[in-house]
C-alpha cells in the first residue's frame, strides 16, 4: 500500500510557496559558497604575499575579483535552482 511522502524527499517535496522560495535561495547560497570555496583555494592570499606600503589597492583589487567570482557561483546557483525540479511549492487545490 502506496501512502503519501511527508518530510524532506527533495524531489518529491511539497511545500508552501515562502518555504520553496527561502529553500532556493539557501540552496542558491550554498552552491555560490562552493563555487567560491573551490575557485579562490588556488587563488594569491594578497595579505600573506605581501606587506608593502601599496597593501589598501592589493585588497581593493582582491575584493573585486573575489565579488566576481562569488557573483558567478551565485548565477551558477540560480541556474542548478531552476533546473532541477526541487523545492516546487503546493499545488493551489
Amino acid at each position: 500500500m502506496m501512502r503519501e511522502l511527508q518530510g524532506p524527499c527533495l524531489s518529491d517535496c511539497a511545500c508552501d510557496f515562502k518555504t520553496a522560495i527561502l529553500a532556493r535561495i539557501s540552496f542558491v547560497y550554498l552552491i555560490a559558497c562552493s563555487v567560491y570555496l573551490a575557485a579562490s583555494r588556488n587563488m594569491e592570499t594578497p595579505f600573506k604575499d605581501s606587506l608593502t606600503s601599496a597593501q589598501l589597492l592589493i585588497k581593493k583589487e582582491s575584493t573585486a575579483q573575489r565579488t566576481k567570482l562569488f557573483s558567478v557561483g551565485v548565477l551558477v546557483g540560480i541556474v542548478v535552482v531552476a533546473a532541477l525540479p526541487i523545492f516546487r511549492p503546493l499545488a493551489k487545490s
